[in-house]
Formats: structure tokens, C-alpha cells, sequence
């Protein structure tokens, strides 16, 4: 998984792909959790969640002390 940092003098801000979902999910989410991202937020469509399977994308967000925004 790439992270993309975008200049900003105020935050930090970055854009990614959607993580892998099934059973690569945790650890795409332990990958984002370690680059210090404290908050994602997902533009994909709740039918684009299932088809990829992130449905679990929130709950391992809460896990790692990611606040997660579908």
C-alpha cells in the first residue's frame, strides 16, 4: 500500500487506495496505523465496501485507535 502525503503548513493529510480487504485487511490497517494516520475516511459506496470485502474496514480501524468514517 502506497501513502500519499499532500503539503499542508496546518495538518497532515494523506490519500491512499481502499486496504485490501478479507484477510489482508488487519494488516493494511496496522500498515496505515504505524504511518500515523489517526483518521480514515472512505468515499467508496456501501454496495463497493461488500464487493471488496471492508465491511470489517471500521472494526479494525476501533481496534487499532483509528477513527474510521465511511
Amino acid at each position: 500500500m502506497h501513502i500519499f502525503w499532500i503539503p499542508s503548513e496546518q495538518l497532515r493529510i494523506a490519500i491512499m487506495p481502499r486496504p485490501r480487504g478479507g484477510d489482508w485487511l488487519p494488516d493494511d490497517i496496522e500498515f496505515v496505523r504505524r504511518a500515523g494516520i489517526k483518521v480514515v475516511a472512505s468515499a467508496l459506496t456501501p454496495g463497493e465496501i461488500e464487493e471488496l470485502a471492508l465491511t470489517e474496514e471500521q472494526n479494525c480501524c476501533a481496534k487499532k485507535g483509528i477513527n474510521s468514517m465511511a
